[in-house]
């Protein structure tokens, strides 16, 4: 839906509930993944990660109280986010198509709640990640 929006369906009784803006972008959210009973968006256009726990209040923003929080662009030149993976050594790997048509590989490391970025691989066209092993 355009605007972005999340929702939450609940199969049982049939009824949806709309939870409003997830992301500070213009689009959809392309990927997500769950990691520690959180859910992390990432939406396009920009590539932006945000995180969802249906464990505390809505209140959508950027700061740390913040549900949804956007927690900024996955990098510099990151717009599509085809595909998602989180739970690796406590990070969110994501690939991205570049906004001048190659893609990344972005990984965002979600430990402590701390966010660190770097790239895993550039100038690829990733369409979609491996589901990671679970040992």
């Amino acid at each position: 839906m355009l605007p972005l929006r999340l929702f939450v369906y609940d199969p049982e009784s049939g009824f949806l509930t709309n939870l409003g803006i997830a992301a500070y972008a213009d689009g959809e959210i392309y990927s997500m993944g769950a990691l520690d009973g959180k859910l992390y968006l990432c939406s396009y256009p920009g590539a932006r990660l945000s995180v969802y726990d249906p464990k505390k209040p809505l209140r959508f923003g950027n700061q740390e109280d913040d549900n949804p929080r956007d927690l900024g662009p996955l990098g510099s030149g990151q717009d599509r986010p085809r595909a998602m993976i989180a739970g690796p050594m406590e990070r969110c790997i994501s690939g991205a198509i570049l906004t001048m048509g190659s893609s990344a590989v972005p990984s965002v490391s979600m430990i402590q709640g701390k966010t660190r970025r770097g790239f895993i691989v550039t100038s690829w066209r990733i369409r979609a990640l491996p589901p990671w092993p679970i040992s």
